[in-house]
């Protein structure tokens, strides 16, 4: 990070949250505040983050959607089980405002991604698909946000509804694994999280590049 006027606000400092504080830290990135509750902070025009990640709570947008709209503060999010309503307030916010949002910040998600989406049309139209992802048992949200999204980019190119088979427990920081079920053969497309850090690396990745953008709406898939 080269910019020495950088200033990061995180909302929440659970798991993930403690993740990025010390993730910033360790890259000498300045931390404005770390917003705990759902209650805004004060923020102005003389006193303001230069950027607000949040991995909290879907709700805590309602309150951050008026500062990034206001202020023009990039944005950097990965909260899971967003409603309709919140990706579009995400998309409206990017119009004036660089807005990175993802339901997963591994690089070897979003490679996973491209790999299946290269080949989706033949694997749908000759395999069964299943998708199973298993996740340490205090996540909330079930199925996660990128089983939907690997369902999303796969239903794109067949007429079935793919089912997700969500399991938790253990502490597990996430395994997906996509099944192509044929006759008398099968493939099998799996990514395994052994550590928070593939996506807090992820996360550096996402602050350096948004560093020079003005407006939009970027994924991983603009990183890889």
């Amino acid at each position: 990070m080269n910019n020495l006027n950088t200033s990061i606000m995180v909302v929440g400092s659970g798991n993930m949250g403690s993740a990025i504080i010390q993730a910033l830290k360790q890259a000498s990135i300045p931390i404005f505040q770390v917003v705990n509750t759902t209650h805004p902070p004060h923020i102005s025009k003389n006193k303001k983050p230069s950027m607000i990640i949040d991995f909290s709570h879907p709700d805590c947008l309602y309150w951050i959607a008026p500062y990034i709209q206001k202020y023009h503060i990039p944005f950097i999010g990965g909260t899971t089980g967003y409603k309709d309503d919140q990706l579009e307030i995400l998309l409206k916010l990017s119009h004036n405002s660089p807005v990175f949002y993802d339901t997963n910040y591994s690089l070897g998600i979003a490679l996973l991604k491209k790999m299946i989406q290269t080949s989706a049309s033949l694997l749908t139209s000759h395999f069964q698909i299943e998708i199973s992802e298993l996740h340490h048992q205090k996540k909330k949200d079930s199925p996660s946000g990128t089983a939907k999204q690997l369902q999303h980019l796969l239903e794109a190119f067949s007429n079935d509804t793919i089912p997700i088979h969500s399991i938790r427990g253990g502490s597990s920081p996430g395994t997906h694994t996509i099944y192509f079920l044929g006759n008398g053969e099968e493939l099998i497309f799996q990514h395994i999280s052994h550590q928070r850090s593939i996506f807090t690396d992820g996360i550096l990745q996402a602050i350096t590049f948004l560093e020079d953008k003005t407006n939009g709406f970027y994924t991983m898939n603009d990183i890889c």
